[in-house]
């Protein structure tokens, strides 16, 4: 759901400028309970000392790009967890 069908809705909405289907699949998305506990996520919880695995599904996916973005191919300064706001 949170992979493909969300995403798809979004990108259709948007296409077809339908702002009602995107508010939608964008609110859907927000929403959407926690999915399982993986290895990613608790590595990444416990690397960025959260207190406990975040919940919903796009905060867990979050952390999933995060890692995709930078932990995987330790590029730990171009991390946007540790950029500070200017």
């Amino acid at each position: 759901m949170v992979n493909v069908v969300l995403p798809f809705a979004a990108a259709v909405a948007l296409r077809e400028q339908d702002i009602v289907l995107y508010e939608c699949a964008r609110q859907l998305y927000a929403s959407y309970p926690d999915l399982p506990s993986n290895q990613v996520t608790r590595m990444m919880s416990a690397q960025l000392q959260l207190p406990g695995e975040p919940g919903g599904a796009c905060q867990q996916q979050g952390l999933h790009y995060i890692y995709q973005q930078t932990c995987r191919t330790k590029e730990c300064t171009q991390c946007i967890a540790g950029r500070k706001a200017l």
